[in-house]
């Protein structure tokens, strides 16, 4: 039987979850020694964060390219300088990760403190959840990319264990290749066989191979919990825009229905214009009546 990997991952996600959450007051000085509460300062960071994002984007990339070098690489020495090389990038990712999310956080808790009323503080928090979006595209096409990789990585483990022991069966290899002791199930069972050639080579790529997998497994979990962490931060945001937009579209049908009433008033006052120039007119007429009877009268 295989081991439950979705079991695992998930309780060890839950726990490096809880461990990003308590490192982000730590995380929030990373990269941030001076006081960026105003305008000025909020757009310096800002972009210190997009520069973060472009970096992280450009090595991700480089880890694609050196994923399929490594699983196209032969012979122990080209895999361990494609492996040493992908550590590296990885090394680098790794940093301008917390370096941007130490920004962010930073970012975050200083609009938490703003005045809610104050219409910058609508401006900012949108300006902070587009960007933390952003950030986690970058980090969800990372994840993606170890995930290929790691899966290729364990269907070349498959058939290379295939080529040394062909009658293996598919259960054997499964379970060989999900036991913490792959290395040593490995030897016991292709040293019997008859390729000692095949088997050889076969062991110290699984041993190398294993232990590089192992590594993705972890990374895996860190950009899940990462990945949690800045759906909260989005969420933070979130609210107060929301709030503005309702008042927004309260003011929008307020206004709405003041101007109707402004059409009403003045449609209203029109019709009231006009009647009294009618009655004025009626009045003018009857004086002139009166007038002309009174002459009339006097003459006769």
């Amino acid at each position: 039987m295989s081991r439950d990997r979705l079991g695992e991952f998930r309780a060890e996600a839950q726990n490096r979850d809880d461990d990003y959450r308590q490192a982000s007051p730590q995380a929030m000085e990373m990269g941030a020694v001076s006081s960026h509460g105003g305008p000025t300062g909020f757009q310096d960071m800002v972009r210190e964060v997009e520069q973060d994002i472009e970096a992280i984007q450009q090595q991700v990339e480089q880890v694609d390219r050196l994923n399929q070098r490594t699983l196209q690489a032969v012979g122990d020495d080209q895999i361990s300088r494609c492996r040493q090389e992908r550590d590296q990038v990885s090394g680098q990712i790794d940093q301008l990760i917390r370096q941007a999310q130490g920004r962010l956080e930073q970012v975050t808790g200083e609009n938490q403190r703003l005045p809610p009323a104050d219409p910058d503080t609508a401006a900012r928090k949108g300006r902070t959840a587009a960007l933390t979006r952003r950030f986690q595209d970058v980090i969800e096409r990372y994840r993606e990319l170890e995930d290929v990789y790691w899966k290729k990585s364990r269907e070349r483990l498959k058939r290379q264990y295939k080529v040394a022991k062909p009658l293996a069966t598919d259960d054997e290899i499964e379970q060989a290749l999900d036991d913490e002791r792959a290395g040593q199930i490995f030897t016991e069972s292709l040293l019997n066989t008859s390729r000692m050639g095949d088997a050889r080579r076969v062991m110290r790529d699984v041993e190398t191979r294993q232990q590089e997998m192992r590594q993705i497994e972890k990374k895996a979990l860190e950009l899940n919990a990462l990945f949690i962490r800045l759906n909260e931060i989005v969420n933070a945001q979130q609210e107060v825009i929301d709030n503005i937009e309702v008042q927004v579209g309260n003011t929008v049908a307020d206004t709405a229905a003041a101007n109707e009433q402004v059409e009403k008033a003045i449609s209203i006052r029109k019709r009231t214009r006009k009647k009294l120039w009618i009655l004025l007119i009626v009045v003018i007429l009857i004086i002139v009546a009166i007038v002309l009877a009174v002459v009339l009268s006097v003459k006769k």
